[in-house]
């Protein structure tokens, strides 16, 4: 066991059953060798919402979780073992930032694509968008009935076509409001 811990992301619909969004790929990648978060990443809380933007605050670590405490004792053979000073040099307070809302993205590439939502209500009387258009890049958005028919006035040819970047763009139509 390499005793490194990474930061993973997990979700849950009931707060009581979790579940990680990716076996593979840590939310927050360890640090290159040496650096200060290389060995191990925790975070004790939830993100803070900044502006745009979500903060995780997490602690980093360029000494094993525990070796420095139990190291020596247990005969490790490791550098935290015989020089408990590392340890005293290997905790830093980290902070990763998030574009809010953007755990998940879709990219297009060259081609033009589209993406349907399972059906959804909502008393709202807007709709908004979280989404960065590259360079030629759009986003329009079409509203359909549960059976898939466009809702008159509301179709793609009707929207305003959105070409920015922004985390709350409202969405809209030719027709103005409705």
């Amino acid at each position: 066991m390499d005793n490194t811990l990474d930061m993973y992301l997990h979700h849950s619909r009931d707060g009581l059953h979790w579940q990680r969004f990716t076996e593979h790929r840590p939310f927050v990648p360890r640090g290159a060798p040496g650096a200060y978060d290389s060995v191990d990443l925790e975070t004790p809380n939830q993100p803070f919402e900044v502006g745009d933007e979500l903060w995780f605050y997490y602690g980093g670590m360029r000494v094993h979780h525990d070796w420095w405490i139990y190291g020596q004792q247990q005969g490790l053979d490791v550098p935290e073992a015989s020089d408990p000073g590392l340890a005293q040099n290997g905790h830093h307070l980290c902070l990763a930032t998030l574009r809010r809302d953007g755990y998940v993205s879709l990219d297009a590439t060259v081609r033009e694509g589209y993406v349907e939502t399972k059906p959804l209500f909502s008393t709202a009387p807007h709709l908004f968008l979280n989404a960065r258009c590259g360079r030629g890049g759009y986003v329009r958005v079409e509203a359909m009935d549960i059976w898939n028919n466009v809702w008159s006035g509301f179709g793609g040819a009707d929207a305003v076509t959105f070409t920015g970047d922004s985390v709350r763009h409202r969405g809209a139509w030719t027709g103005g409001d409705r």
